[in-house]
Formats: structure tokens, C-alpha cells, sequence
């Protein structure tokens, strides 16, 4: 940290604002939610003023908002213009922020941050389900900040990597839509060639009914829950690294190898993966379903089926429950595959192949663009990298 930055209390740069609404009835009003890990506060729901309940502060842009329950899991961030005049309850701080200390989207860097976090869970305390952060006590804490124009130089360049993970999730679209629109075209259900099912044509293993224990100290493979499978990839930045023996136990049934469809069968159902031989080792993790072809038809091509609109509704259609929607092992095996010509078939692979990886590589450049991200905002939060002052010529020179 440098000599230029500056200690101060959050009572010193952040005022508590309370604005006690009277409900109107028949009026609408905005409910705002601030998601876990730095999301951002998003709209929750829109209400009528009858509907409020405890909801009774109004909130306005730029406020730094805090939720007393979440606020140590990174549940803090500044109001966006489009939820100016929302309404809270009582579990949520609001504040205005002095900006001859602190810039207002610096402000929201830092309460995003993970760092920010852990000092709100300094002072929180209570039992196990009634943990509250200290209104007092956090307006006691310290953090250190650079100068207004170190400041807006920080946030300047993590815009700029922003943007940059902005559009490579564009070109991951971009490209998942010219596949799809393809895919649609190329695969059917003929009438003169009889439909076959996915239970016919490959072998269907489930995972293990149990969650996998985290490896810290040993990662030697990855354990491939819902929340692994995206966009018909596998993304192992969202996989549990697991350890030789807990890979021992969860891969009994079944090793995926190179070739294997992936699909996850609840929360959400039909997310597929292809497994390719550069992924390395992993097992399934819970909620999925290991494809393995048994001849009739190639993984890729059984990927590619899965992943048009027309089999995404056939899973949708195919799901059970109420809250959360699940597919059985029954109602997989008996999904009616299209019985494709060999041409068709060799089509789709080729298709395929060449789409994913511009997918792949898209995904990958993500990846990096939001760990560049992570570790360049830490260092530069901390004061341990400090941005020139040439940086402004260079941006003015844009």
C-alpha cells in the first residue's frame, strides 16, 4: 500500500438513511433481493402497496445496501438506477456514500468483494440461523482507500475487463444459437425411418444418491454436479475436486470416458456435456446421468440431439415435481431418438465438433478474463499494484 492511501471508518464515508414510506394501497412498488457472493441487488418482485408487509424503507440509486442476514456471504452492493425507489424491510441497511472520500462504483467494487465480506463477518454474530451483522459495529470498521483518481483508474480498467467477459459471453451465444438453429434443421423424427429409444441405443448409469466430500489438501479429479454443466460443457471452475478414494467410490458404476454424455436431470433438467479425452478424470456428481453409446448412435450425435429445442422440451415435458422439476431414469431410457441416415449423422458430428470449439474456446476466455479479474481487483483493493498515472494518457488517447 502506498503512502497516498488513506484509513478510514465506514462511519466517516457511509451515512444510514432510513425513508419510512406510506403505503398506497393500489400503488405498485419494486421489492429488491441482494443475491449471495457479489452478485449485485436485483429485482425480487413488484407488489402492491397491500401486498408490502414489512417491506417500509424506500431506497435510491447509489445507495450501498447491506442485508443484515447475508451480508458476511456477500450479500452487499449499491442500488442500480432501475431499482430507484424500491422498498425494503428492516433486514436490509441502507446508506448514502460521501463521495469526496469514495467514488460511488468504487464503492460498489469493494462491498462485492469477498475481502469486504469477511470484515462484515467480523461483526456479525449470534446462533447458527440467527446470525446478524451489527448495525453499530460495522460503522466502526476500517478500510483503506486510495485517491479519488486512483480510485476511478481502478474502476476504469475493471469496466474495461467487464466488458471484455461482456462479449466473449456474446460470442458464447452467438455461437450456441447458430448451433442450435443447425441442429434444428438437421434433426428429426422421418416417418419412414423408425424412431428408436435412448435407452435402446445407449446405457444409462446414475450417479451415486449422495453428495461427494471436498478435497482440499488431494485434488485428483473433479465431481461434476448440476451446477458443473452449462452451455453443453462441462465447467470445472463450478466442479468439487475430489480425492483417488472418493473417486474410487463415486466412479464404481461407471468411468466417464472420452465420448460419455453427461445430463443432468434436475435443477435444472437437460443441461448436457459432451466428455471429451482432455477433460481428465471425473465422476458424476449428484442429480446426473452418465450416456454411454451402445452402437446405434455416437455420443456427439446424442449431445447434439439433446441439446435442440425440440428435445429440451421433450425433457421439460418429460419432468415430474412441483418445486423443482426432475426426470426419472425411466423417462430417460424411454425418450424416441431419431433413427438418422449415416449421412445425417456424420453431418451433425462434423457440425458439432467444429461448434464446440468455438464454444469451448469462448467459455475458456471467460475463465480467464474473470480470474484476471478476481486477482487483479484483489491486488489492486489491497494497494499491493498501483496504477500508473500514464494509464489516464493512454485511456484519453482511446
Amino acid at each position: 500500500m502506498t503512502s497516498k492511501w488513506e484509513t478510514v471508518k465506514l462511519g466517516d464515508a457511509l451515512t444510514p438513511v432510513r425513508r419510512v414510506i406510506s403505503p398506497v394501497a393500489d400503488k405498485q412498488y419494486l421489492l429488491v433481493t441482494l443475491p449471495l457472493y457479489g452478485k449485485g441487488a436485483r429485482l425480487r418482485k413488484a407488489v402492491l402497496g397491500s401486498e408490502l408487509g414489512t417491506a417500509k424503507y424506500r431506497v435510491q440509486t447509489g445507495d450501498l445496501m447491506i442485508s443484515k442476514i447475508d451480508a458476511r456471504k456477500g450479500s452487499n452492493s449499491l442500488l442500480p438506477a432501475e431499482l430507484n425507489g424500491a422498498v425494503v424491510t428492516g433486514d436490509f441497511l441502507s446508506y448514502e456514500v460521501d463521495e469526496n472520500l469514495i467514488q460511488i462504483e468504487f464503492m460498489d467494487l469493494i462491498a462485492k468483494s469477498t475481502w469486504f465480506a469477511d470484515l462484515c463477518n467480523s461483526v456479525s454474530s449470534g446462533t447458527t440461523n440467527r446470525v446478524r451483522l451489527d448495525a453499530k459495529r460495522f460503522m466502526g470498521l476500517q478500510i483503506a482507500i486510495p485517491p479519488l483518481a486512483e480510485q476511478r483508474r481502478i474502476v476504469d480498467l475493471i469496466g474495461a475487463l467487464d466488458d471484455a467477459i461482456e462479449a466473449a459471453e456474446v460470442r458464447s451465444a452467438s455461437v450456441q444459437g447458430v448451433q442450435a438453429e443447425v441442429l434444428n434443421d438437421l434433426i428429426s423424427l422421418p416417418d419412414d425411418r423408425p424412431a428408436f429409444t435412448l435407452g435402446d441405443a445407449f446405457e444409462v448409469v446414475d450417479c451415486e444418491h449422495k453428495t461427494a466430500p471436498e478435497s482440499v489438501d488431494e485434488q485428483y479429479a473433479f465431481s461434476v454436479g448440476t451446477a458443473a454443466i452449462r452451455d453443453g460443457v462441462f465447467r470445472l471452475d463450478r466442479a468439487k475436486p475430489v480425492s483417488k478414494e472418493t473417486f474410487d467410490i463415486w466412479a464404481q458404476r461407471a468411468i466417464p470416458s472420452s465420448g460419455d454424455v453427461v445430463l443432468t436431470r434436475e435443477a435444472p433438467v437437460g443441461e448436457v456435456a459432451l466428455v471429451s479425452r482432455s477433460i481428465g478424470p471425473i465422476c458424476l456428481g449428484q442429480r446426473t446421468v452418465l450416456l454411454r453409446a451402445k452402437g446405434e448412435m455416437s455420443g456427439r450425435v446424442l449431445w447434439s440431439v439433446l441439446r435442440t429445442s425440440r428435445y429440451q422440451t421433450i425433457l421439460s415435458q418429460q419432468s415430474i415435481g412441483l418445486t423443482v422439476s426432475r426426470i426419472n431414469i425411466k423417462a430417460i431410457k424411454a425418450i424416441e431418438l431419431p433413427n438418422l441416415s449415416v449421412e445425417v449423422a456424420e453431418k451433425i458430428s462434423e457440425i458439432s465438433e467444429a461448434l464446440m470449439e468455438e464454444i469451448e474456446s469462448a467459455i475458456e476466455s471467460i475463465s480467464v478474463l474473470r480470474t484476471l479479474r478476481s486477482e487483479l481487483l484483489t491486488a489492486l483493493l489491497s494497494g499491493a499494484h498501483e496504477i500508473p498515472e500514464s494509464y489516464d494518457e493512454v485511456m484519453n488517447a482511446v
